[in-house]
């Protein structure tokens, strides 16, 4: 989780009018405007959340065990950019595996030159 995800553990009801004039000091600053825009979100799900408490526990008391697991996971999952981050991972493994072999294919010859001249003169 970002900073702002657990930024929201921690805001209370009094905190939502001070951190929404914050973030509009953030968005009017162009070097911190995604921190604004992400911080007005946050204070806007955290003020209407009440609201939505009862849908969330109807819903979530209905489904059965193994769902509220799955989507518990997809929520961590997006809170984490799971897919865009794992995207990422995969593509850096590959790249780093691609370079692993290049070099050791680029080596291999030199490798085998060195291993005959050490068996020819091992001893001498």
């Amino acid at each position: 989780m970002n900073g702002l995800a657990w930024l929201g553990l921690l805001i209370t009801p009094e905190m939502l009018t001070p951190l929404l004039v914050l973030a509009g000091f953030l968005v009017m600053f162009s070097p911190t405007r995604h921190w604004g825009g992400g911080l007005i979100v946050l204070v806007l799900v955290t003020a209407f959340m009440p609201m939505f408490e009862p849908l969330f526990e109807a819903l979530f008391t209905s489904m059965p065990g193994w769902m509220v697991l799955v989507v518990v996971v997809a929520v961590f999952m997006s809170l984490i950019g799971g897919w865009r981050f794992l995207r990422d991972v995969l593509v850096h493994v590959v790249g780093d595996l691609v370079a692993v072999l290049f070099r050791f294919l680029l080596a291999l010859p030199f490798r085998i030159l060195a291993g005959i001249f050490r068996f020819m003169f091992r001893n001498h």
